[in-house]
């Protein structure tokens, strides 16, 4: 049996609530097919770039060979060449999504849904979905609800009452208006973390 490592990708949006996080530099190695990530500021030996706390999942974690590995995020950068950077905006009211591991306890995420933007997400997941197909790996949720999660519990079966959270609306809805930029695509594969920018539109 050959080896395998866990592997996901995400799409990574500039946070308007946390604009204090250190910026990201990409370069990109084309003889080796593949993007690395750098901070601009300073950062101890081994440390791993890693991106902005808000995302969205474009993908399940994905068992991948260890050739596969290696290659997997030049194989994604190629497929993502003409994609241009969209903007991305969140709707209340906020969902429970729930997460049931193998292995491992049960989770339940509190999240927003995406407004604006959701058909480039669909596009960015159609060219995904197509690679993984190609690779005869597993594909994303069949009918995705794009979203971002904002906190997470372990899940005990109780309901959360979504009602106590509507005297927060106006608070939280103030910080979105503006929404997001979206202009790169993170790949993790093992403990790195690749980030593919997205061209410029």
């Amino acid at each position: 049996m050959g080896m395998t490592v866990a592997s996901e990708l995400r799409v990574t949006a500039h946070s308007l609530l946390s604009p204090s996080e250190p910026t990201v530099e990409d370069t990109a190695e084309s003889e080796a097919g593949k993007l690395s990530a750098k901070k601009t500021e300073q950062k101890r030996p081994g440390e791993e770039p890693m991106p902005p706390a808000l995302h969205i999942s474009l993908s399940h974690p994905l068992p991948l060979r260890r050739p596969l590995s290696q290659t997997f995020p030049g194989l994604v950068s190629r497929i993502l060449r003409d994609m241009p950077a969209f903007s991305v905006g969140l709707a209340w009211p906020p969902k429970v999504y729930n997460n049931a591991p193998k292995n491992g306890p049960k989770r339940a995420f509190l999240a927003l849904r995406t407004s604006a933007g959701t058909r480039e997400l669909g596009t960015l997941l159609e060219k995904v979905d197509g690679l993984l197909r190609r690779e005869h790996l597993p594909t994303y949720h069949e009918n995705p609800e794009f979203h971002t999660s904002f906190a997470w519990w372990l899940d005990d079966g109780k309901k959360l009452d979504l009602g106590l959270l509507e005297k927060h609306k106006e608070e939280v809805m103030a910080l979105l208006k503006s929404g997001w930029r979206v202009d790169h695509v993170c790949v993790k594969v093992a403990k790195t973390i690749t980030r593919i920018p997205l061209r410029d539109a």
